[in-house]
């Protein structure tokens, strides 16, 4: 059983072993190359383009432009004129999430002992619980939000296809111990920096790839960076943890316990930390609704 934390090289090494068992489809990859680099003008008829050859892909997002969260006085039908309502952020994250839900949600995810349903749940409801925080709170970030929101636990997949078959004593969640700390008793390294090197690869926003690697942050695991293999801008950041991370951590952990993945804690004292992005009962009852919609764009991205 691994002792000690993989370093960059061994993570690089195990993203050439395994990476495809997280891999996007030739034409979200293609999406993610062509909106990779902030320099380059997308226009949304190339991003039209890529989209018509996945009509699955096309549906969504056109289900997602026509949902409540948007409030659109008329339907749209056009998937080109989505895509700029959207924005890049936000198709990015469909994009994947359609890529990986289809698979996962109709799986089990036995190494941590849940179902793959309950996996795409979570990354919804802390997608829209994220983007619903920073919405209150920085105007304008919603869409960066979600996506990291959306994708904090990719790590995950990877974990699970790479620890499929390997002796453990018992499924990783629920769980009283931090997941991050049984996973690299496992592997030697853990979903958040796994995530963070699969982002890194796809060329995915600096700041996206820091909120993976940093979203289970804490005091004795920062020291854990340069496992991230971020880069020293990243490593040199000030301590003070960022709003839009501070957004995705408490979406996240409401999530999982909304979903039952961690033991019932009924006096919550670690809100606390959060009370300004969550100051009152009419503030928590905004966000449970928002999250609430998970289930429905869950259903509605499996076609059911």
């Amino acid at each position: 059983m691994p002792t000690t934390l993989l370093g960059p090289a061994q993570i690089n090494h195990l993203m050439d072993n395994h990476a495809h068992l997280a891999a996007p489809s030739p034409a979200v990859q293609h999406l993610l190359d062509i909106t990779s680099d902030p320099e380059l003008q997308v226009l949304p008829r190339q991003v039209a383009e890529i989209l018509s050859r996945e009509p699955a892909l096309a549906a969504q997002v056109l289900q997602w432009v026509n949902s409540a969260i948007f409030a659109l006085p008329k339907p749209v039908a056009d998937i080109a004129r989505a895509i700029p309502l959207l924005g890049l952020n936000r198709i990015r994250a469909i994009a994947l999430a359609q890529a990986f839900f289809s698979r996962t949600a109709h799986q089990g995810m036995t190494t941590y002992g849940i179902d793959g349903r309950t996996f795409c749940l979570h990354s919804l409801e802390t997608g829209l619980g994220a983007a619903q925080l920073m919405h209150a709170h920085q105007p304008g970030s919603e869409g960066e939000a979600f996506t990291a929101g959306l994708l904090h636990d990719l790590g995950m997949l990877l974990i699970e296809g790479i620890a499929t078959g390997r002796d453990h004593a018992a499924p990783l969640l629920p769980s009283e111990r931090p997941l991050c700390e049984a996973e690299r008793e496992l592997l030697g390294t853990d979903h958040a920096a796994l995530g963070a090197a699969l982002t890194r690869r796809w060329r995915l926003p600096q700041g996206l790839q820091e909120v993976i690697a940093q979203h289970h942050q804490s005091p004795v695991s920062r020291q854990h960076l340069d496992a991230w293999n971020l880069d020293e801008a990243a490593m040199a950041a000030p301590s003070e943890t960022p709003l839009l991370l501070r957004a995705v951590q408490l979406a996240d952990r409401l999530s999982e316990q909304r979903l039952g993945l961690l033991p019932a804690d009924p006096e919550a004292r670690w809100l606390r930390r959060y009370a300004d992005l969550l100051p009152d009962n009419a503030a928590r009852a905004s966000l449970d609704t928002e999250m609430d919609h998970a289930g429905g764009q869950l259903a509605a991205m499996m076609g059911e």
